[in-house]
């Protein structure tokens, strides 16, 4: 992990494994990131808060033990200020997150896939019929184009999203030239996708030229939706600085995320990791955060 790296490596090796941390292809796989501790101490900073902490892993190590010393106590006193000064911002009371619990494993995949989908249906018309203007589904919890969702399903929800002036942001895994998509369908006045920037290494992305889901890297994850300038992130982009980075650059007001932990439970310490994660992406950008997750009890 680089963060074990950079704590026990030494001068310049530490400083060099902390950028390796940040950039892809290399700081997409090795978490956690030293960077994302960012957020945690330097809230609302933004990316003065990564040049900060670029700064104490270069300085410290370049330092003698008294400058060193001197160095901690003014981290300190700008840490303590900071987060003494910080308050959270609250997403729209009108933007919602539809959690579900569905697992990943079943004996029947056409029963499973239309269960999902009309609870996604009925659920979402409810949170309608009260006032709800953005619904997001947690990741990958539908297919497009297989039973239980196809395209009049999609112009059903894609007509009530417009008679409520509403817009849904569906997970769901998409497919096109044998290459698959993990995606965000945007439903509503203007139909939109994002497409995940950094998919799972090594189970849904890889090095090899015969990957199954596709990586967008320098994309800027960026959609207009209900008005507001929104960075997206899909489950592994909550793990690593570089999309939310790359989506900072054009100042966005809120965040909104996608994660599917069907394959786990409630007690994984990789969904209390991602939550933990999220926040400090939020908290270092002063954003608001709605987030859907699909975790089995």
């Amino acid at each position: 992990m680089c963060a074990l790296a950079i704590i026990s490596g030494k001068g310049k090796a530490r400083i060099l494994t902390s950028f390796v941390a940040i950039l892809p292809p290399v700081g997409t796989i090795a978490i956690p990131s030293p960077f994302m501790t960012a957020g945690y101490l330097f809230p609302g900073e933004g990316i003065l808060g990564l040049v900060l902490i670029t700064a104490i892993i270069v300085i410290s190590v370049q330092l003698t033990k008294i400058y060193q010393a001197i160095f901690i106590l003014i981290t300190l006193t700008i840490i303590t200020a900071t987060n003494l000064s910080y308050k959270a911002p609250s997403p729209p009371q009108d933007w919602h997150a539809l959690n579900t619990d569905f697992k990943d494993f079943y004996d029947d995949p056409i029963a499973e896939r239309n269960k999902r989908a009309t609870f996604i249906r009925d659920k979402i018309t409810d949170q309608l019929i009260k006032g709800a203007k953005v619904i997001i589904t947690p990741e990958t919890i539908l297919e497009l184009n297989s039973p239980g969702l196809g395209p009049c399903q999609l112009d059903l929800l894609t007509a009530r999203a417009r008679r409520h002036n509403a817009t849904l942001l569906i997970g769901l895994v998409s497919q096109k030239n044998n290459e698959l998509e993990n995606s965000l369908l945007i439903l509503g006045e203007d139909l939109q996708s994002y497409q995940a920037r950094q998919p799972v290494p090594l189970v849904m992305w890889n090095l090899r030229p015969t990957t199954v889901f596709k990586a967008h890297w320098f994309r800027f994850g960026m959609r207009t939706i209900q008005g507001k300038k929104t960075a997206l992130l899909i489950c592994w982009e909550e793990l690593i600085p570089w999309p939310m980075l790359v989506s900072a650059i054009s100042r966005p007001e809120i965040i909104l995320s996608a994660s599917n932990h069907g394959w786990a439970n409630s007690k994984s310490r990789i969904w209390g990791f991602q939550s933990f994660n999220a926040k400090a992406l939020a908290r270092l950008y002063n954003l608001p955060i709605i987030r859907a997750v699909n975790l089995p009890h």
